[in-house]
C-alpha cells in the first residue's frame, strides 16, 4: 500500500469578512468568534496592518506560505 500525503492546502471562508479563499491550514492565521476557529484571509490581515500602523501598534505577521499551496 503506498500511502498518499494530504494537502493541507483548502478552500473556506474568512471569519472575519465571509470572503471564500484558499489557504494552508497549518500556518494560516485564525481567530477564535462565537466557540469557533475560523481562518482569516490576507486581505483582512493586511487591512488589520495598515489600521495598526497609524496607530504605531506591532503588525500582524503573515506566516509564509499561509495562502499558497504547500509544495510537498
Amino acid at each position: 500500500m503506498t500511502l498518499v500525503p494530504i494537502s493541507p492546502y483548502v478552500v473556506g471562508e474568512c471569519g472575519i469578512c465571509g470572503r471564500t479563499f484558499g489557504f494552508n491550514a497549518r500556518v494560516v492565521v485564525t481567530v477564535q468568534a462565537l466557540g469557533h476557529v475560523t481562518p482569516v484571509c490576507k486581505a483582512c490581515l493586511e487591512l488589520a496592518n495598515e489600521r495598526r500602523a497609524v496607530h504605531h501598534l506591532p503588525l500582524l505577521k503573515i506566516p509564509p506560505g499561509a495562502y499558497e499551496p504547500d509544495p510537498s
